[in-house]
């Protein structure tokens, strides 16, 4: 009869992999749990899924924004600050991103004249190209760091995995991504009032000020970016109104001293503090609000006007075909 060595008992194949896989799941276990995992490893991880794909190949340059772009990083180097009232839009963050990039584009090549930057006069091959890409790559930039952002402000609503996978999700979803390689304002837009709205829920949670501080923050670099981000106005009304109301009645169920109506300040004072940050962004970083705040604020009322009767009847490419019409469900 064969004798069993000594030491460790005899393992069959199965259970000797069975260890192995047991052992390294505890590892990926702990590595998941590790404190610097989830503040810089996953964070940077989005970061980068979600920053080269934009950085990488424009795959257009809307003339009307490029020019914008242009046009406004001329007028703040003129000081002519009246002239930084582009668009209606307002796109003042794209203006001031792309904007930049063009500047700092200009400065390692040389100065452009506008012909040329604009295809009105013959120019060097690949110069609009580089140029091009010299615009996106600071919407890239800010736009990868927005999403990156979006994991830990989801971990504390939804669970680290969840917000995993949504913030992957997010980095590699195919229109955002498109949107995200061209000098245009949607791509910006949607990332402003998704961490504007995640900051809010994040406060009403924790009830920590920063977090306010920085939902009223983001919801400024919304409205400068596109007046669709005044929907953040009756959306923070009414998550801050249920949220304090809603803890309100928990506690007068324990405490009926407890008044409705100091709850209703409570909701004001929240609004306004949220509000007034937001203004205060928009304001500083709009150099036209400095000298004609009345003729910026009625062009963007106005044209909010003309847009919702009228809106654009520009096209869609889907599925292979250009679209006039509604593409359907798809």
């Amino acid at each position: 009869m064969q004798k069993r060595p000594c030491g460790r008992p005899w393992l069959s194949r199965d259970q000797s992999e069975m260890i192995q896989l047991k052992s390294v799941q505890d590892y990926a276990g702990r590595l998941w749990h590790a404190s610097w995992v989830q503040r810089w490893a996953l964070p940077l991880l989005i970061f980068l899924v979600a920053f080269l794909p934009r950085a990488d190949h424009p795959v257009s340059r809307p003339y009307l924004w490029a020019e914008r772009a242009y046009r406004f990083g001329n007028a703040i180097l003129a000081g002519d600050l009246a002239a930084t009232n582009q668009s209606s839009h307002p796109g003042v963050t794209l203006m001031w991103l792309s904007g930049l990039g063009i500047e700092a584009f200009e400065r390692l090549q040389g100065e452009i004249p506008y012909d040329q930057f604009f295809s009105l006069a013959p120019s060097r091959p690949g110069l609009l190209s580089e140029a091009t890409q010299a615009g996106v790559l600071p919407l890239a930039l800010v736009i990868g760091l927005g999403i990156a952002l979006v994991y830990p402000l989801l971990s504390q609503l939804a669970g680290r995995a969840i917000a995993l996978v949504a913030a992957i999700f997010l980095a590699l979803d195919p229109y955002h991504l498109t949107y995200s390689k061209a000098i245009h304002v949607d791509a910006l837009l949607a990332v402003f009032m998704m961490l504007s709205a995640l900051f809010l829920l994040v406060y009403l949670k924790a009830r920590r000020r920063p977090n306010l501080a920085f939902s009223g923050l983001f919801a400024g670099l919304a409205l400068l970016t596109k007046s669709p981000s005044t929907f953040l106005l009756p959306y923070a009304a009414l998550m801050v109104t249920l949220a304090v109301l809603t803890e309100t009645h928990r506690k007068r169920l324990t405490d009926e001293a407890l008044r409705w109506s100091d709850a209703i300040w409570r909701v004001i004072r929240i609004l306004l503090a949220w509000l007034g940050l937001a203004v205060l962004a928009f304001v500083l970083l709009y150099p036209a609000m400095w000298v004609e705040p009345l003729t910026v604020l009625e062009r963007i009322v106005s044209e909010i006007v003309l847009h919702a009767g009228a809106p654009h009847d520009n096209p869609v490419y889907f599925l292979g075909r250009v679209w006039y019409e509604d593409p359907g469900l798809l």
